[in-house]
């Protein structure tokens, strides 16, 4: 019965592993045809904008998630049909140019690079939330201290998964990639981390959300503004939710033969889900309304103080043709005067005061 059952492991291997392939071209051209579905978009709002971090953070995960994928791609591929092939992206140095040294070398850096990657998307949407909270310091260091934390700690689990993974690693000529015999109890874990703090920008987004449920009635200007960040909060949440909670069935109950089955596709939906929520903020609020009055909303994109943010200022008065404001309620016209404030850590504040 041994035959059979190594034969019928051997059999499940190729067969995810094809599987893996085609989903991994499939993170490849979501991500790229995602960017070039936006890219007059973002030329005319992100790319306009000056370099701040959020921006940073924006391009970075924009240039790096598609030049992994590709590396995934080519490390998954089937037209390789020799082992020196595996160190092809890597220099031509007697050191890289076998398969264990270029397979761990390509394992250990395109997962560092995609932890990475999702760090920095959990960071602009925690720039979000922050800007939503008014940069209250109580939430901002309870954010920034739980995001560092759990990735630190994501950080340290990925590390000893991937050492226990390298321990027997090896570029297999059977299955046409980078292969191993050795797994960590540990692989599910590295996704839960990042799982918590996603539920948690979940919650406090819930709980503003239901603060400011009350400016929809109050206003039909704040509506866009705040329909746009929530939408795409919930929207953020249950997709990336679902692929995390995906990976962590496959690395719990599969075969290591399925560990490429679905990280890829998280790499993609984080990149493209976090870049979105930032690209649909900055259209709305680059957009110009061509009517004689418009709402004010004040958004910047700015980093201000070393932890960066996104800033926003929404004001719920109207601006009339002639610099005029009119309060809601009470439909008398005033004049104004905006005084531009800093306080003690140099967030840019707008204050208007009226005669």
């Amino acid at each position: 019965m041994a035959p059979y059952t190594i034969l019928d492991e051997l059999t499940l291997a190729v067969g995810q592993i094809s599987i893996s392939r085609y989903l991994c071209g499939v993170a490849l051209v979501l991500s790229l045809y995602d960017w070039l579905l936006l890219l007059e978009a973002e030329s005319e709002t992100v790319w306009k904008g000056r370099w701040t971090l959020p921006k940073i953070i924006y391009y970075f995960n924009r240039i790096v998630t598609p030049a992994g994928l590709m590396a995934a791609n080519y490390q998954l591929t089937d037209q390789r049909s020799g082992v020196l092939s595996a160190c092809m992206p890597l220099l031509h140095h007697p050191v890289f140019c076998s398969d264990v040294p270029s397979c761990r070398a390509y394992t250990f850096a395109n997962s560092l690079i995609e932890l990475l990657s999702f760090f920095l998307s959990n960071w602009l949407l925690t720039l979000r939330l922050v800007a939503l909270y008014k940069r209250k310091p109580l939430v901002v260091w309870f954010l920034y201290t739980f995001l560092i934390t759990s990735y630190l700690a994501t950080l340290g689990l990925m590390v000893y998964t991937l050492y226990t993974f390298g321990l027997s690693i090896h570029y297999s000529s059977i299955l046409h990639a980078c292969s191993s015999n050795t797994r960590s109890p540990l692989m599910p874990a590295i996704f839960l981390a990042p799982a918590a703090y996603e539920c948690t920008l979940f919650g406090l987004t819930g709980f503003k959300a239901w603060q400011d449920s009350k400016l929809f009635y109050q206003s039909s200007a704040n509506a866009p503004f705040l329909t746009v960040l929530y939408r795409d909060g919930l929207i953020c949440f249950v997709i990336m939710m679902g692929v995390r909670i995906w990976n962590v069935w496959i690395y719990a109950t599969q075969p290591l033969s399925a560990a490429y089955l679905g990280i890829y596709l998280l790499w993609a939906t984080m990149t493209i889900l976090s870049t979105r929520v930032y690209l649909n903020l900055a259209f709305l609020v680059r957009g110009r309304h061509d009517t004689e009055t418009a709402a004010v909303s004040r958004v910047k994109f700015a980093s201000p103080h070393r932890l960066g943010g996104i800033q926003m200022r929404v004001q719920t008065t109207t601006v009339a043709d002639n610099d005029q404001t009119i309060t809601f309620g009470s439909g008398g016209r005033q004049n104004r005067r905006m005084l531009t404030t800093f306080d003690t850590v140099g967030i840019l504040s707008f204050v208007y005061v009226r005669d």
